[in-house]
């Protein structure tokens, strides 16, 4: 769900999973159809031009795989609409940002306000029960899993275009400095989660 160019699609691919790659962008899919082609993936991965929120053509599966996703449509309706596609017993695995603790220094809780999505963990779990879902396990992902493959780059992208003058652009490198500085000083306090959960 909300594939993007296919990571995750590419790695279920290559564990020998049969992929139907989801995702509202077709520039997306069209990458994702040439790295399957390059990596020999293509006969397991189908794309679809399509919103997580409209699964009524879709096919029951067993496994919903979404990566830093849920939050576009909310994870109670992520969970809702999810739940019809899955057979007894399927599972969804999903990331998200939640905070890691329950007292949010004033930064932290200035930078995340605008977001109805941010719950602490035990608000997602009870969440997911009330979803009709058990948690089967929680994994926090490790601060190199974003700074190494993610904001590294990103901040060298940000010094490469530090002269810039354009206003869309300076707005654009002043709001992800400030996400990155955020992390860098309140990391310890939100993260990443991911959720193994089950439906009942």
């Amino acid at each position: 769900m909300g594939c993007g160019t296919g990571v995750g699609a590419l790695y279920l691919a290559h564990k020998g999973v049969q992929v139907l790659a989801i995702d509202t962008n077709e520039s997306y899919l069209q990458k994702l159809h040439t790295l399957a082609h390059e990596q020999h993936m293509e006969s397991l991965i189908i794309t679809k031009h399509a919103s997580m929120d409209d699964v009524s053509s879709l096919d029951t599966v067993d496994l919903i795989w979404a990566e830093g996703t849920m939050y576009i449509i909310g994870w109670e309706k992520a969970l809702t609409v999810w739940s019809q596609l899955l057979m007894p017993g399927g599972i969804i695995v999903a990331t998200d940002c939640f905070w890691l603790t329950d007292k949010p220094s004033s930064r932290a809780a200035k930078f995340w306000e605008a977001d109805p999505n941010m719950m602490d963990l035990e608000q997602a779990k009870q969440l997911i029960q009330r979803c009709g879902f058990d948690v089967l396990d929680t994994y926090v992902q490790p601060d190199s899993d974003w700074f190494d493959p993610y904001y590294i780059p990103l901040q060298s992208n940000i010094d490469k275009n530090s002269s810039s003058t354009d206003p869309t652009m300076i707005e654009m490198l002043q709001i992800t400095q400030e996400e990155i500085d955020v992390r860098r000083e309140c990391g310890n306090e939100y993260g990443h989660v991911g959720f193994v959960m089950k439906k009942r």
